[in-house]
């Protein structure tokens, strides 16, 4: 997907606490790329089970990471436990959610969307860092940012296969 809006909704089960540093779960990024910055969507997991969220080009870009540049609590995964994470992105701002409860936000009104609809969509890794180690369920991918409510009718219309 290249679009000005996006949002992107998975399940996913951590099987380790020793990720190796922002592990691939959900990656857009050219073949030859391993720097955050030639992202068109990242979905990474770092050390400490935190997610970050990345959307288009640094230093134009939108990245979400845990530390003091965000507002609210980065999404941590809990070990061998099946969570819902989803990302929307409005053209200016990400919106991080966990089991369908928003826990962190980040604006960047100048981000660039993704562009390409050729690079390869990766699950479970991207080029130059580890794979995820762990498992992933269903992934929704849409060209728009989905509403607090639709994340929240997705997250209850699968958390019984989860639970």
């Amino acid at each position: 997907i290249a679009a000005s809006n996006l949002t992107i909704s998975f399940w996913v089960k951590s099987a380790t606490s020793s990720q190796t540093n922002y592990s691939g779960i959900i990656s857009k990024t050219p073949v030859t790329s391993n720097i955050a910055g030639a992202s068109q969507y990242h979905i990474g997991i770092s050390l400490s089970q935190r997610l970050r969220f990345v959307v288009g080009f640094s230093p134009s870009g939108c990245d979400l990471k845990y530390g003091s540049e965000t507002t609210g609590d980065v999404p941590q995964l809990t070990l061998n436990t099946w969570e819902n994470i989803a990302m929307t992105w409005n053209g200016d701002t990400i919106i991080a959610y966990k089991n369908a409860t928003a826990v962190a936000t980040k604006t960047s009104p100048s981000a660039t969307a993704p562009t390409s609809k050729t690079d390869a969509l990766r699950i479970g890794n991207r080029p130059g860092y580890a794979s995820f180690n762990g498992n992933i369920g269903p992934i929704h991918i849409y060209n728009r940012a989905l509403s607090a409510n639709e994340v929240l009718h997705n997250y209850n219309a699968l958390k019984g296969r989860f639970e």
